[in-house]
């Protein structure tokens, strides 16, 4: 059997189903794999890929695309955008 990898969407709705719990064990646990147990370049993909929701959200935050469940998280992206003056290019080596 050939296994294909997940769309964009499915993995994104993976992903909110593996932190929607009531701790933050398997976050942590996440975490502590790709940065610690990934191969590099693969790392800087993974971190494209958040650096690209931290863009999206900074944009949700000045197009007040947001509410009191997600504020914060539009907050400090735009604050994260901020610091790096929109340069949120990752280069892959």
């Amino acid at each position: 059997m050939i296994k294909t990898k997940p769309t964009g969407a499915e993995m994104a709705e993976m992903f909110s189903d593996f932190v929607n719990v009531m701790n933050d064990t398997p976050s942590k646990e996440f975490a502590e794999h790709v940065c610690y147990r990934t191969h590099r370049t693969l790392q800087q993909s993974i971190f494209e890929a958040f650096l690209l929701c931290v863009k999206n959200w900074a944009d949700m935050y000045d197009k007040d695309l947001y509410d009191l469940r997600n504020e914060h998280t539009c907050k400090k992206a735009k604050e994260i955008v901020n610091l790096f003056d929109g340069d949120l290019i990752v280069p892959t080596i």
